[in-house]
């Protein structure tokens, strides 16, 4: 039963050393792909703000005509 448990945690550690090598292999060889995907979030994210800043704005113009 130990025997069989040990090897199943070796097993289970390989896994996981193969994915984390995949994963940073990934990202090493496509690493111009994860700073663009980067930029685009970031940049999108800015024009959400710069949206929801305007029409902050907007509402706060209106409610003052109206006071």
């Amino acid at each position: 039963m130990g025997a069989l448990k040990s090897i199943e945690l070796l097993e289970w550690n390989d896994d996981r050393e193969k994915w984390r090598f995949l994963i940073a292999n990934a990202v090493y060889r496509d690493r111009e792909v994860v700073v663009v995907v980067v930029v685009v979030v970031v940049v999108v994210e800015m024009i959400i703000v710069f949206v929801v800043v305007i029409v902050e704005i907007a509402a706060a113009e209106t409610t003052t005509e109206i006071a």
